[in-house]
């Protein structure tokens, strides 16, 4: 869920990245554009987040859980990523010295129908060019919710909140 982006001029430390060193500028924006942000991006920076786990969350609603010196807290995965805006160095909410101690799916999470699926350059060990996890409230044959996320695509987990208010009223049949 900290994972630090794959955007080749992050770690390229003779490249100007906003990210690493606030300020300095974003190579990225006039380079090659391959792996980079096509949602959620700001002209600060283009670089996408690369965790698996924190796109099949955002599916569920998940809760980040932390603790600090002075207690513990929560919040909303959905509120955890921050926006890039003029500040691509700033990526979550939690406040400084805390440690996440867990992450809680909603109740209603158990009875949701879901997949996960990632497209990638090579069969393992490889970030996502995008992925989906969908997560479905299908109640009496009929679909009631629908909860997609997106990823490598953005700065973070990309919920398409679109989708929904979808109220579909058939089941759908392939792969569910």
């Amino acid at each position: 869920m900290l994972q630090r982006t794959r955007c080749g001029y992050f770690t390229d430390l003779s490249s100007p990245c906003n990210k690493r060193s606030p300020g300095s500028g974003c190579a990225a924006i006039e380079g090659i554009h391959h792996n980079h942000a096509v949602l959620g991006h700001s002209a600060h920076c283009v670089a996408t987040h690369p965790s698996d786990l924190a796109v099949a969350l955002a599916a569920f609603d998940a809760v980040v859980r932390y603790e600090t010196l002075d207690g513990t807290g929560e919040i909303p995965l959905a509120q955890f990523y921050l926006p890039v805006g003029d500040r691509p160095d700033r990526e979550t909410a939690l406040p400084p010295g805390a440690l996440i101690t867990a992450v809680a799916l909603p109740g209603s999470a158990r009875s949701l129908r879901s997949r996960y699926r990632k497209v990638r350059e090579r069969a393992s060990y490889a970030f996502a060019t995008v992925s989906v996890a969908a997560a479905l409230d299908v109640r009496d044959g009929v679909v009631r919710d629908v909860r997609i996320a997106l990823g490598g695509v953005a700065s973070h987990p990309w919920r398409a909140r679109s989708a929904r208010p979808c109220r579909c009223r058939t089941w759908p049949t392939a792969g569910w």
